[in-house]
């Protein structure tokens, strides 16, 4: 009785532990500057009260990146890149501007673009219609044909600040700026850095504190990643998956989401997209907590009844992978954010606690996510 009464205690501090997590990360949201992230999303930004430094704002996870020297600029621009067909790539206008490296046929296209662009690097007219390349580029007509080429504005639209990346080709990469609404190719190093300056907008230092800043390193004192427990999903590019040998469960995650484990707390694990400095991140976490309890329980033991400054949106029984589950979602008004907790039932023993806690603002783009995890866990 006295083991049984110390593992109750003990469960009782885990589900403590996890719910005190959720409330600092609730109380930080009322910091965030929401309207400064609409406005900067998918820019440059140069630290106009510093040395000018360039920084790029990820559109997708509104996350700043330091862009550094060249080489770091052109690499940073390729591993946030998204892969686009080359048909829907020429729905987007082209920016020309002064591309550094070979120009063969001296058309004011470089060698690379015109590889990109699919014209023939050596004749200026590829065509032979009497406009050079470059004029028929710029009046949106196609240098290789008589056609004149269909410009989508609101596909354009949706891809303003991204970097997109020719899957059909070599992988090159374009950047679509929001201020202009055309693409511009980032060739190589020197030209990725150029159109990185060319195209930033201040900023100042007190603003540029207000976005959250992505860490290459995500290691500290505290965590540790555990990368040892992943592996690629196959036939997805995008998808990392979860999967401890200690533990009688996995699950699939985003690439692009860090993955961290307290180690103080073996049994819970930290997925998302926030920096070291995790309740000082104002977008979105996913604590996942395994446990196993003596004596036995049932899922009703997970359902609340209220929360203090949230109100119930919504709480509902399913099935995710033939296992019994309870969800239930809060939304905290004055914090404009939203939490949803789900809890799988592997059986009366062991139970999986999935929750996130993110922006309502951007409440479309995480459920999807969340949704995403929790339907890809599986027992053994």
């Amino acid at each position: 009785m006295k083991n049984m009464n110390k593992q109750n205690t003990i469960n009782l501090l885990y589900v403590i532990c996890f719910f005190v997590l959720s409330y600092f990360y609730y109380t930080s949201f009322a910091e965030a500057d929401i309207s400064l992230l609409s406005r900067v999303r998918g820019k440059i930004l140069l630290q106009v009260e510093k040395n000018g430094e360039a920084w790029y704002v990820d559109p997708l996870f509104d996350e700043r990146y330091y862009l550094g020297r060249p080489n770091d600029a052109f690499k940073i621009m390729k591993e946030l890149g998204e892969g686009i067909t080359n048909k829907d790539l020429s729905k987007i206008p082209v920016a020309i501007t002064k591309y550094q490296g070979l120009d063969s046929d001296n058309d004011g296209l470089s060698d690379a673009i015109e590889n990109s662009l699919k014209t023939d690097k050596y004749k200026a007219d590829s065509d032979g219609d009497g406009y050079d390349d470059k004029t028929e580029i710029l009046n949106n007509y196609n240098p290789s044909g008589s056609n004149k080429i269909t410009i989508d504005i609101n596909f354009t639209k949706k891809q303003l600040g991204k970097i997109l990346l020719q899957v059909e080709n070599n992988g090159e990469a374009w950047y679509v700026n929001p201020a202009d609404q055309k693409r511009f190719f980032l060739g190589n190093p020197a030209n990725a850095f150029y159109i990185m300056k060319n195209l930033g907008v201040g900023i100042t230092n007190n603003n540029l504190a207000q976005i959250p800043e992505h860490y290459l390193d995500l290691k500290t004192n505290n965590d540790y990643i555990v990368n040892n427990n992943t592996t690629p999903v196959p036939n997805n590019d995008d998808k990392i998956k979860y999967l401890d040998p200690k533990y009688p469960f996995s699950f699939e995650y985003l690439k692009k989401y860090s993955i961290k484990k307290s180690s103080d707390f073996d049994y819970v694990i930290f997925l998302g997209d926030y920096d070291q400095n995790l309740f000082k991140e104002k977008k979105s976490f996913i604590t996942i907590m395994y446990q196993k309890i003596e004596p036995s329980i049932v899922l009703e033991a997970y359902k609340t009844s209220s929360k203090t400054g949230a109100k119930k949106i919504y709480d509902k029984y399913s099935i995710i992978n033939s296992k019994e589950a309870y969800s239930e979602e809060y939304q905290f008004i004055e914090n404009n954010s939203y939490e949803i907790t789900t809890t799988i039932k592997n059986n009366t023993n062991e139970f999986l606690q999935i929750q996130m806690a993110a922006s309502t603002d951007s409440k479309s783009l995480y459920d999807k996510i969340y949704s995403d995890v929790i339907n890809s866990v599986k027992f053994k």
